[in-house]
């Protein structure tokens, strides 16, 4: 079992970013490698690293925060489009 069941990302005072766990990894997919259809990527020492729009097939991968929190800060809109507000 997951210790977090629940991600919120608070900037600026404002909610950015609010959706449970399985929501995330049902719609997004986190990669050590980088994609050229890449929502957000970034570089580190062994390469890359990016967050994708999950298709119809792929597997579910492990959420990974820091990779999802960058990405949100970066551009909060292009991740949240794919959650519904409640």
């Amino acid at each position: 079992e997951n210790l977090i069941d629940h991600i919120t990302i608070i900037n600026e005072k404002k909610c950015v970013f609010d959706a449970s766990v399985s929501e995330i990894t049902e719609q997004l997919t986190f990669s050590a490698n980088s994609h050229d259809d890449a929502l957000y990527s970034q570089d580190n020492i062994g390469g890359g690293e990016s967050v994708c729009k999950r298709q119809d097939g792929d597997p579910e991968t492990p959420l990974n925060i820091e990779l999802l929190f960058n990405a949100v800060l970066t551009d909060s809109n292009k991740i949240s489009q794919f959650f519904t507000k409640k």
